[in-house]
């Protein structure tokens, strides 16, 4: 059966079956709510057909306005299969709102991109269709954290000459420090016309993480 919003299995060496739910409200441009009961069909009809995963995989909307939908979806699931392990994907401009944040507690993994820690560039890196500031974000996640039962990961992507200077990296790790996540994994971006940072500051990087206490990736 071919599904609109269900992607192939991916097979996680740390999480196991992951089946990952696309959703893109900029890709499906007549979409203009959560299709929350169109995606807990194909789910409901996958696990029937194919078996519960191990992870049921969301991609939280960036735009707060389709975010109900959403919260309706978790619900949904959790109705049916209690037991159903969640994985979700937010914006980290989610995190300025409490509704939001509390509803969030109720998944079992959480994946939270955080590129910048500049006002300025967080606003160009987080796209946001509402106005944000860094401020309550960082403050958002904190108090996030403290009570998340869950696993928390969280990911950043440095673009060369935009996030990549020492006082991003700094204020990085002082606020890795600061929440303990469970997960923090550090990239690159070289889409979309972006060169490769430089050898020098990939060094710098690592070597200025490598005393801290989380479990901590490099994909470069």
């Amino acid at each position: 059966m071919g599904y609109k919003y269900l992607q192939k299995v991916n097979i996680s060496p740390k999480f196991g079956r992951l089946l990952p739910v696309d959703f893109n409200p900029y890709r499906l441009r007549s979409i203009r709510t959560y299709p929350a009961e169109d995606i807990y069909f194909e789910i409901k009809t996958y696990i029937l057909n194919s078996g519960a995963p191990d992870y049921i995989w969301l991609k939280g909307p960036g735009d707060f306005s389709l975010y109900s939908g959403l919260r309706r979806l978790i619900k949904l699931i959790h109705l049916e299969y209690p037991d159903q392990k969640i994985g979700i994907y937010a914006n980290s401009t989610l995190f300025q709102r409490k509704d939001v944040r509390d509803d969030l507690q109720g998944c079992d993994l959480l994946a939270i991109n955080l590129n910048s820690m500049d006002e300025s560039n967080f606003s160009k890196l987080c796209a946001c269709n509402d106005p944000v500031k860094l401020r309550d974000v960082k403050e958002g996640i904190k108090e996030f954290a403290k009570v998340f039962q869950g696993h928390l990961f969280i990911y950043t992507m440095f673009l060369k000459g935009v996030n990549d200077t020492i006082e991003n990296v700094s204020e990085l790790k002082d606020f890795m420090i600061e929440i303990r996540p469970k997960s923090f994994s550090i990239g690159e971006y070289i889409e979309g016309g972006f060169e490769s940072i430089s050898q020098e500051f990939k060094k710098y990087i690592k070597d200025s993480f490598q005393d801290v206490p989380i479990d901590i990736s490099f994909k470069f």
